[in-house]
């Protein structure tokens, strides 16, 4: 939570800094989908906390996101609601942010 507030609150002159968070948070995600040998109940919750932040991310951002990192970012939660067998509230707030912000194709 504490990522999320320094995110939601930080000045919009570090709009660079949050596509380099996107990305990182991106890559934790995407990690995520293929670690096996850690309780699913842990890795749900590292993924809602990693959505969460991505959701935060996106929304501070004045600039689009460029559409390979939206369909990136769409594939790798798609592969998130395989694993856990089905959606869940931080990855559906993350697509709401990519359609709301115009980016979602």
């Amino acid at each position: 939570m504490t990522v999320n507030t320094l995110i939601e609150y930080s000045s919009h002159d570090k709009q660079e800094k949050l596509e380099e968070i996107i990305i990182y948070f991106l890559g934790l995600l995407d990690n995520s989908t293929k670690t096996t040998n850690v309780d699913l109940n842990v890795i749900k919750e590292q993924q809602s906390t990693i959505a969460l932040s991505i959701h935060f991310s996106i929304n501070k951002l004045i600039k689009v996101i460029n559409t390979e990192l939206a369909k990136k970012l769409y594939e790798i939660l798609v592969l998130t609601f395989k694993q856990r067998g089905g959606i869940y509230d931080e990855a559906i707030l993350v697509v709401s942010s990519l359609a709301i912000s115009n980016i979602f194709i």
